[in-house]
């Protein structure tokens, strides 16, 4: 019986101490995160020579293909890359 007693108390002192560390850990807010990888991320830095400005940007925006677009399948016809014929095309 006192061993019952003793796991039912330790059970519960597991049960509890995990839901105080989930609790103390919780989510941050986008801005939170965001304002993180900001500060320690590598920066690049974009040189316009048109223009004459320079601009720092962090290493995890990249440029990416738009998913909007939907790129044009090519046709398995002798005109499928610009209208040539596949013997004028580079190789």
């Amino acid at each position: 019986m006192r061993k019952a007693i003793f796991i039912f108390i330790a059970i519960i002192l597991v049960a509890a101490s995990i839901d105080w560390i989930r609790s103390c850990s919780g989510l941050k807010s986008h801005k939170e995160v965001f304002g993180r990888e900001i500060t320690y991320a590598d920066m690049f830095e974009y040189k316009d020579t048109d223009y004459d400005y320079v601009v720092r940007v962090p290493s995890f925006f990249t440029a990416q293909p738009d998913s909007l677009q939907e790129e044009k399948a090519v046709c398995a016809s002798s005109t499928a890359t610009n209208g040539l014929p596949s013997s004028s095309r580079a190789m």
